[in-house]
């Protein structure tokens, strides 16, 4: 009987092993699978990426019109490489690495139930969108995962954590710094010898401050005195909770068990100090820089499988009323995952944005202005754009916000050709998400003056909601 059990779970474990990995690839390429060939990645950050990493320099004609290139270098240093052969590939080999990572870091501190650990991970939006599109930060956790698994070795592998860790800030700053901040609690509360610890913090933050202090030097620095989206409470949940609407939120189930496991490992947490510190800088910076999300969203993962478990340990008078409980709960996971999933592979741009792009880049040279959030897009094809969401390091990025709100709502012809003329704009981009974005109607803002004024704008295109109109006047 014993054998028999023995072989049953071992089956058992084989079974979740294979349903785990067929999880991880649908999770990968789900753009792949179920998004048009012809859309490309989704998002913004993607066609930056591919623009910038095709000739490395530190001048960009495209951006703001052109501007010194205050970027990170990190991703599109590596991508440059071989980059019509290795981006298609990346979002899905940096996935693989870092689940591979995180694995092992499981293995290491002893952190059960692993399985269900990396299949609440798995399902979670922010972990679907990090490894489903090019970005920047998808390469700084990668490469995070892969300093703080070779800092907890007891061999010489420690010594190599040191730059890694100092390359971490250069392909993003939020994540990069956010990591030394974990490494120091780390460090501090979980190890002995802190002396390798202070001199990976010395090293890191030497060169962070080395390279972004350059960049400082040959751009100057620039507060933003404007916001890009709606602020207050109920905006920050919003971009925090995936149901909400936020773009790579936490799942509000993944949330609620995540608190029940809080609660069940409360008593413990003066034994747990580093995640205690680390879980609180993670949730309280996500409200103000959204990208920790990437980071908490792996602490999320073990304690909703905590929590999951602690309900399916608890003593039930009823266990079927609990099996209802827990399948309501995995329900949810599931349904958080699904919804998420379609909203994400629907993302812009679309094959009709797309075909825009491809319009204006066989016009002749010349800026194109629109919202900012069309900026990448712009550049991509090949023209300057007026603004994009490169706002950090940006060239009188202030004043350009101020203009371009004030072009986008001003029926004064005379103000709006002031500042067409100020940023030698000749062609203006349009499209139904701008539209209900900046107005209520066709008569209002910079949308009147295209229509009526037909002596100093012309429309050459307009195919399925994307507009694009000449400067003549």
């Amino acid at each position: 009987m014993k054998n028999l059990a023995g072989k049953r779970q071992k089956f058992t474990g084989l079974f979740a092993s294979i349903l785990l990995a067929l999880a991880l690839v649908l999770s990968l390429l789900l753009v792949f699978l179920f998004r048009a060939p012809e859309s490309m990645l989704p998002g913004t950050e993607a066609y930056f990426l591919v623009r910038s990493s095709a000739e490395i320099s530190f001048e960009d004609a495209l951006s703001f019109g052109g501007r010194f290139a205050a970027y990170p270098m990190g991703a599109r240093a590596v991508l440059s490489i071989a980059p019509d052969f290795i981006i298609p590939l990346v979002p899905f080999i940096l996935g693989a690495i870092s689940f591979l990572l995180f694995m092992l870091l499981l293995k290491d501190f002893e952190i059960k139930p692993k399985k269900l650990i990396l299949a609440v991970l798995i399902a979670s939006p922010s972990f679907l969108w990090l490894f489903n599109t090019l970005n920047s930060a998808s390469f700084a956790v990668c490469i995070a995962l892969l300093g703080f698994w070779l800092f907890s070795r007891k061999s010489f592998a420690r010594c190599i954590a040191i730059p890694v860790f100092m390359l971490a800030p250069l392909f993003d700053f939020t994540i990069g710094i956010l990591c030394l901040a974990l490494l120091f609690f780390y460090g501090f509360f979980m190890l002995k010898k802190k002396g390798l610890l202070f001199v990976t913090l010395a090293f890191s933050v030497l060169a962070s401050a080395a390279y972004y202090g350059w960049l400082v030097m040959n751009t100057g620095f620039e507060r933003l005195l404007f916001e890009t989206g709606a602020t207050g409470f109920n905006a920050a949940l919003s971009a925090f909770i995936s149901e909400l609407g936020a773009n790579y939120g936490i799942g509000i189930f993944a949330l609620m068990l995540a608190v029940f496991g809080i609660i069940a490992h409360w008593h413990a947490k003066y034994r747990n100090l580093f995640v205690f510190f680390s879980v609180s800088l993670l949730f309280v910076t996500s409200f103000f820089a959204p990208k920790a999300i990437f980071l908490l969203n792996f602490f999320i993962a073990v304690f909703a499988a905590y929590g999951f478990a602690d309900i399916y340990n608890s003593r039930w008078e009823n266990k079927v009323f609990r099996n209802f409980v827990l399948l309501i709960l995995a329900c949810g996971l599931l349904f958080s995952y699904i919804s998420y999933s379609q909203r994400f592979v629907a993302e812009e741009p679309n094959p009709e944005t797309l075909g825009a792009m491809e319009y204006i880049g066989t016009l002749p040279a010349g800026a194109v202005f629109s919202d900012y959030s069309r900026g990448h897009w712009i550049s991509f094809a090949g023209k300057k754009n007026v603004m994009d969401e490169n706002l950090w390091l940006a060239p009188n990025v202030n004043q350009r916000w101020q203009d371009s709100q004030e072009l986008l709502n001003t029926r004064d012809l005379e103000k709006a050709m002031q500042i067409i003329s100020k940023y030698n704009i000749n062609y203006i981009w349009i499209d139904n998400e701008i539209m209900q974005k900046h107005w209520k109607s066709q008569e209002e803002g910079l949308m009147f003056l295209l229509k009526y004024s037909k002596s100093n704008f012309r429309k050459s295109y307009d195919k399925e909601g994307v507009q694009v109109w000449e400067v003549i006047g």
